[in-house]
């Protein structure tokens, strides 16, 4: 039976606004996932539903979910990050992200020390289009956060993905295949680099650059012609994965 609530200060709209910080999603177990699309993604990847929220006023004609809450817009907007929500919500059960959950290394971009949300979910967007997996290395935003969510597409929940430490990222990597870290210092390009056979690639955080972790490792550069010294970090994601895409395919003839 669907509940209604059109106070902004009821009790369960105040918890469901908790979930927009990371330690109480942390604690209880659970996130938000809020707009129509990443919605629907949600459910086509099969991730634990708890609450289906909707804003009745907000969505309008659309019953394509059938809600276990209704809020109003005033209700809505307390739980929403968004500058116009429309009306769509979850409460998800946080899975697992275990390295045991992702498939053998083929092509695997590692995201160390990342503070952006808008970066992570862009990484996991791209990583969904080339069929990548990620893993978060010493995570200091989680996969959930609203913003990772919204910056994703959706693509959080489809993408293979895990969370640890990245000294058990490096271990769990160094067996199962070659690990390239992109750094703008490196004397080998992205062109240069053999980028064809099981390859985890590592991109760090914007301010602080990789871990400590990955010291030794073999360094990868984008040729830059201009006077930046260096690309935003998910864009040298971007370009990296899809070069390796491109020495994977076939020559065009």
């Amino acid at each position: 039976m669907t509940r209604r609530i059109d106070s902004p200060s009821n009790d369960t709209v105040k918890q469901l606004a908790r979930l927009l910080e990371r330690r109480y999603r942390t604690a209880e177990g659970h996130f938000l996932v809020e707009g129509r699309r990443e919605v629907g993604r949600a459910f086509e990847a099969g991730v634990d539903v708890e609450t289906v929220i909707v804003a009745p006023d907000l969505v309008g004609d659309d019953e394509s979910l059938e809600p276990d809450l209704e809020l109003s817009v005033a209700a809505f907007s307390r739980i929403s990050m968004r500058q116009n929500p429309d009306g769509f919500a979850l409460v998800v059960r946080t899975p697992e992200l275990s390295l045991d959950k992702l498939p053998a290394p083929d092509l695997i971009l590692v995201v160390d020390g990342m503070e952006k949300p808008g970066n992570i979910g862009a990484m996991l967007r791209t990583a969904d289009a080339c069929g990548a997996s990620v893993l978060l290395s010493d995570p200091v935003t989680d996969a959930f956060n609203p913003n990772v969510i919204r910056a994703s597409q959706g693509s959080v929940f489809s993408v293979p993905l895990a969370s640890t430490s990245g000294q058990d990222a490096r271990l769990w990597l160094e067996d199962r295949c070659s690990i390239v870290v992109a750094v703008s210092a490196a004397t080998s390009t992205s062109w240069e680099a053999d980028l064809t056979n099981a390859v985890a690639i590592v991109i760090g955080g914007e301010h602080e650059g990789v871990g400590k972790v990955w010291t030794g490792a073999p360094t990868v550069s984008i040729p830059m012609a201009g006077s930046a010294d260096s690309l935003n970090a998910s864009v040298t994601a971007a370009l990296l994965l899809y070069e390796a895409i491109r020495q994977r395919s076939a020559p065009i003839r």
